[in-house]
């Protein structure tokens, strides 16, 4: 009876524990340590966090002002917060190492000393070497010949600071503050323990620092990986496309049932917390009733986005960084799941969505998303290769802004989805299938330019440092067919400019006026000059007019009505060479506007 009690308390304090954290986790940084200070034991709601969200709590508050913060926290949880901050890359930074030491010492001196010679020996073993110079004083040998600014706490041991070297980042550390720090630090270890202080300051001075920082970033590598930071070359794979036939061949996941402990396991919330799209993944999140397959896919997604900052070879500094990657994962796992749930599925795509989740793992529907945006990236890339553009060696900014924003984003090594309708940064991560076939569509229509432009082409010479796009050319073509200057089926001039009287004489023709049938156009390109483009890029290039239509047909619509939009309102005399953008018109010293 009194175990079954005991259970049912220890079961009662990880609820109050589970929700005091999410609570903390919410509030305003200036709220977060009154709030723990709250609780009738407030270090065992300190050591209940996640590491991971230990971390973030520090950063929310400021680490100058999470000391009391610091002093409750476990040495695992400091450790973790150390193997965050204070490596770049395969090398400790030196700045980061004094400020932690710092901000330690200040938290918990006693604790911080201790752990220093049961844990971290060789770890500040290597920081001394790099910070101070030692010497050992023989009987009878004059301290002053050591020369100037050396210390000792024993008149034996006498150490020196070395210069603080530059470093590519961190906050700088005066060298005053800084040798001061280390001077209380050391003092503290001699009164800890004098004679393995004396160890400490002698071997410190001897040992191979390249050997002992590899070492030490080994052992950091291993913590690491059990939150998910894997090594770069592992962590790597997640960027490995799946395809969705493939999917489902694959084993399938176990999720502990309702009836064992899951909720005394340490689950990261702060990822889950950044959670605020409406797509498939978080709806069929929201339709798994089970707190605790919750709790396991909410590890596990901590997991995957911990694995995609190693993979980005990304320092996790700050929320920022981690609520851009939880974006990325989220869309990525959506994009998922929309490819594998079926048409005939889609009424039921929330319950399906949560099927999926519980039955296999995330990082498999990631990669199936990731999948959709690199055969986009593949196929633009094949295409390149072997293009009229490429091998005529023009520019990308021949197809003109919105084009090149598109090949642009899927020319990186990772691509990136193209909005050019969102204010600010314009490149995102690709998040659904609409983004994956609003891409696809902008590149069938520049592959069907190209093929176009590689039938139509025969002699022109295009000069580097001309600023021309594809809409000038094709649209400066036809002009040129339709005023007679070229035959159809002979060869285009190297120099296809038109002169400002040729561009005055198409214009004039260009337009037609309103009628009483649609009186809400005032000048407009009619539909006999539209059929008229058509045939001569049919009879020019050999192409069919249906083909021509069927794939350019949307986009020659859109360069009409930029047509439109630019000359309509403007007469034939007041054309000026320097504000037309979608012809190549000779300017008036000669030379051409393109």
């Amino acid at each position: 009876m009194e175990e079954k009690n005991s259970d049912k308390l220890t079961v009662e304090r990880q609820k109050h524990l589970m929700v005091a954290r999410q609570e903390i986790l919410r509030l305003p940084p200036d709220k977060m340590l009154d709030r723990i200070s709250e609780e009738p034991h407030p270090a065992a709601l300190v050591h209940s966090f996640p590491e991971e969200d230990l971390y973030f709590l520090v950063d929310g508050i400021g680490p100058g002002d999470a000391g009391q913060l610091l002093k409750l926290a476990s040495d695992k949880q400091w450790e973790y917060i150390l193997d965050h901050d204070i490596w770049r890359r395969d090398q400790l930074e030196l700045r980061s190492v004094t400020k932690w030491v710092n901000r330690l010492l200040h938290a918990d001196p006693k604790r911080l000393v201790r752990g220093v010679f049961q844990k971290k020996f060789e770890f500040i073993k290597l920081y001394l070497y790099r910070t101070l110079e030692v010497k050992v004083r023989e009987h009878d040998e004059d301290p002053s010949e050591f020369g100037k600014n050396y210390h000792t706490f024993d008149d034996v041991y006498y150490f020196r600071f070395l210069p603080a070297l530059p470093e590519s980042s961190g906050k700088e550390v005066s060298g005053m503050d800084r040798d001061k720090m280390i001077t209380f630090f050391l003092d503290q270890l001699s009164e800890y323990d004098n004679v393995r202080f004396q160890t400490l300051l002698l071997e410190s001075d001897a040992i191979l620092p390249a050997e002992v920082e590899e070492e030490l970033f080994r052992q950091r590598n291993i913590r690491l990986a059990e939150k998910g930071f894997l090594p770069f070359d592992k962590a790597i794979g997640i960027y490995q496309p799946v395809q969705p036939e493939d999917f489902f061949l694959q084993p399938q996941k176990t999720l502990r049932p309702d009836t064992e402990p899951v909720r005394d396991l340490q689950i990261p919330q702060v990822a889950a917390d950044m959670l605020e799209e409406d797509n498939l993944f978080t709806r069929g999140l929201r339709a798994i009733s089970s707190v605790d397959i919750l709790m396991q896919l909410q590890a596990e997604f901590a997991g995957l986005c911990n694995r995609l900052l190693s993979a980005n070879q990304r320092q996790l500094r700050d929320r920022t960084q981690l609520s851009a990657t939880v974006h990325k994962a989220s869309g990525y796992i959506h994009l998922g799941l929309e490819s594998l749930i079926s048409e005939s599925d889609s009424r039921h795509a929330r319950g399906r969505a949560a099927q999926i989740l519980e039955g296999y793992p995330l990082i498999r529907l990631f990669r199936v998303g990731y999948g959709k945006a690199l055969a986009l990236k593949w196929r633009a890339e094949n295409w390149r290769r072997d293009s009229w553009f490429e091998t005529r060696g023009l520019p990308l900014s021949f197809w003109d802004e919105e084009w090149v924003g598109v090949l642009g984003g899927l020319f990186l090594k990772r691509p990136l989805f193209f909005d050019d309708r969102a204010a600010g940064q314009c490149y995102r991560d690709f998040r659904s299938q609409t983004d994956v076939a609003h891409t696809s569509g902008q590149l069938d229509g520049l592959i069907a330019f190209d093929k176009l432009f590689s039938h139509l082409e025969t002699g022109i010479d295009f000069k580097p440092g001309q600023f021309l796009t594809y809409k000038k050319l094709l649209l400066t073509l036809w002009a040129r067919h339709y005023l007679g200057i070229d035959v159809v089926g002979e060869p285009t001039p190297p120099d296809p400019t038109l002169s400002l009287e040729e561009l005055r004489t198409f214009v004039q023709g260009l337009f037609s006026e309103s009628s009483e049938a649609d009186p809400e156009r005032q000048r407009y390109i009619g539909d006999p000059l539209k059929t008229d483009f058509l045939n001569w890029a049919s009879k020019q290039s050999g192409l069919g007019v249906e083909e021509i239509s069927d794939t350019l047909g949307v986009f020659l619509e859109r360069i009409f009505q930029e047509l439109e939009e630019e000359l309509a309102d403007v007469t034939p005399d007041d054309l000026d060479p320097r504000f037309i953008s979608l012809f190549l018109v000779q300017v008036e010293d000669g030379s051409e506007g393109f």
